[in-house]
């Protein structure tokens, strides 16, 4: 965890919401002797403060964890192009593979799990690709297998939601689930979000997902000196009330 601060491959996100990333700057980490005996991360970071109101002020921070699936649930391919992960809690297991089933059509895949160590975690479906990967999944959206794995995924949390309303058993899932598209460029790196439960909107945001990537890259600045090997981000968020994508800041 400590490396992984120190390289800038933590995102810092609003109760663990991509659609409410947190700038930072002047981030100081280290590791700390606790009282029991232990080792612990210690955090210091001075974060913008319109993004910090924007996200509730939240008073704490909290980590997310990937697991990934075990071989038997689902074999991990040998050069994977794609990976999918769903917020444990919040979707099935059984969903997760039956996704990962179509994509498998057409793409290597990988799959796991996400613990979100905060009280209310959100539902988010997590899909990693490369950029030709996002760009030969083209405008024919209808015969694309991740479109179907997405689509199921999307379904099924509605499917669950409307079970747990009716039968007043276990907890009702939280809001709609976040589907993150997080793209790997030659010289970017891409994370674009969109809070939906309906198939027809995560669509519309898919097929217009690689222009618009291409549009906000083409605008990033240039690598700060010394700081070439890390490329720059581009951060969007979908809007399904006509605006389409457009970046949060």
């Amino acid at each position: 965890m400590h490396d992984q601060f120190v390289r800038g491959e933590v995102p810092m996100n609003g109760h663990h919401d991509s659609l409410l990333p947190i700038r930072t700057r002047n981030l100081v980490v280290s590791l700390r002797p606790t009282e029991r005996g232990g080792l612990g991360l210690w955090l210091e970071v001075d974060v913008h403060e319109d993004d910090w109101e924007r996200s509730g002020l939240a008073r704490g921070w909290s980590y997310s964890a990937q697991e990934h699936l075990r071989p038997e649930e689902w074999p991990t391919p040998s050069q994977p192009v794609v990976s999918v992960t769903i917020a444990a809690g919040r979707f099935a297991n059984v969903d997760l593979v039956a996704a990962l089933q179509l994509i498998n059509r057409d793409f290597p895949v990988t799959g796991s799990r996400l613990f979100q160590f905060s009280a209310l975690p959100p539902a988010r479906i997590i899909v990693e690709m490369g950029w030709p990967v996002l760009v030969a999944l083209g405008p024919n959206l209808a015969a694309s297998a991740i479109w179907d794995g997405l689509k199921l995924l999307v379904l099924r949390f509605q499917v669950r939601k409307d079970r747990a309303r009716e039968s007043g058993t276990g907890p009702v899932p939280i809001d709609k689930p976040i589907v993150e598209f997080h793209v790997a460029g030659g010289d970017f790196r891409a994370t674009a979000a969109v809070r939906t439960d309906n198939p027809d909107v995560l669509q519309k945001a898919m097929e217009a997902l690689s222009d618009s990537i291409k549009v906000a890259a083409a605008r990033l600045p240039a690598p700060a000196a010394g700081n070439e090997t890390r490329p720059p981000s581009v951060y969007l968020g979908y809007d399904d009330e006509g605006q389409g994508w457009k970046q949060p800041h």
